[in-house]
């Protein structure tokens, strides 16, 4: 009887052990199912990724295909712009020449009164009377006023003359012969002129408040033998030249400052006292108003 119940439960263990086998088969082949199905989207999804990365690939191969060109035509644009830019500055140039030629020949005068249909008249009266010059027809060229009608002062008047001589003669006898007047004659400068005479002139007061030895010759400012351009002028205080320097200065900057009388009139030609640089800030901004013209030829019609 023993031996029976030994067996019955040898067997239902046995039976047991097929139901656990047969559970845990079947657990992992639903494990595996879901794995493979898993798997089988994680391959999809890298697929897409591939498939997206290839797009974005592309995609960033066109944007850097347009990016090269877009460089490409940017350094040529530069290039065009830098071309365009060195002719521009040829032009300047160029413009500032034919100006500076253009004005050459020209004198300004302040100060001259009168109705404007009679400055050519009134022009050459002063030219003849006051500062006696033997000028004919043929040495004036135009004669019109420019600048802004005022009620308090006269416009300034432009005479084109044929040339340097006659230009020069005025310039020298006015420097004397209107001394203490209300009449002022000037050379006409480009604005470009304009701005580095004023420069020079400023240097000049200041150089001589210091007590040195200075004087302009055309466009250098000579300061105890020292050169100096509109463009090194600029901050100068001229603390550089010493206290010998000034007492005894080189031969050769003797020789040098030493100008006559008559030549240093021309060198400053158009100078009244230390007014200079305000009178040239005038004249800059007289000569580049928008200038009415009341010409010699339009007087005589």
């Amino acid at each position: 009887m023993d031996d029976d119940k030994i067996n019955s439960d040898e067997q239902q263990i046995a039976e047991n052990q097929i139901d656990g086998d047969e559970v845990t088969n079947k657990t992992i082949f639903q494990f595996l199912k879901q794995l493979a199905v898993k798997t089988e989207l994680i391959q999809k999804q890298i697929s897409n990724i591939a498939v997206q990365n290839q797009d974005t690939h592309r995609e960033i191969e066109k944007i850097n295909e347009k990016l090269s060109t877009l460089t490409e035509e940017f350094t040529k644009e530069r290039e065009k712009n830098q071309e365009l830019e060195q002719e521009n500055e040829k032009l300047q140039r160029r413009i500032h020449d034919l100006e500076r030629k253009a004005k050459k020949f020209n004198i300004i005068i302040y100060g001259i009164g009168g109705s404007e249909e009679e400055t050519y008249n009134t022009t050459i009266e002063l030219l003849k009377t006051k500062l006696q010059i033997d000028c004919e027809e043929r040495d004036i060229k135009d004669i019109y006023r420019i600048g802004k009608s005022e009620n308090t002062k006269p416009r300034p008047v432009v005479a084109e003359l044929a040339t340097f001589k006659i230009k020069s003669e005025i310039l020298k006898e006015a420097k004397e012969k209107l001394r203490g007047t209300p009449v002022f004659i000037a050379q006409d400068f480009t604005k470009e002129e304009y701005e580095e005479r004023k420069i020079l002139y400023e240097g000049l007061k200041k150089a001589r408040s210091k007590g040195l030895k200075a004087f302009l010759k055309r466009k250098i400012l000579i300061v105890e033998g020292e050169n100096y351009t509109h463009e090194n002028l600029i901050g100068e205080n001229f603390g550089n030249i010493s206290q010998s320097q000034k007492e005894e200065p080189r031969q050769s900057d003797k020789q040098q400052t030493e100008i006559p009388t008559k030549r240093k009139g021309r060198e400053e030609e158009g100078v009244k006292g230390d007014d200079t640089a305000e009178q040239l800030e005038i004249a800059k901004e007289t000569r580049y108003t928008q200038p009415a013209r009341s010409s010699r030829r339009n007087n005589q019609k």
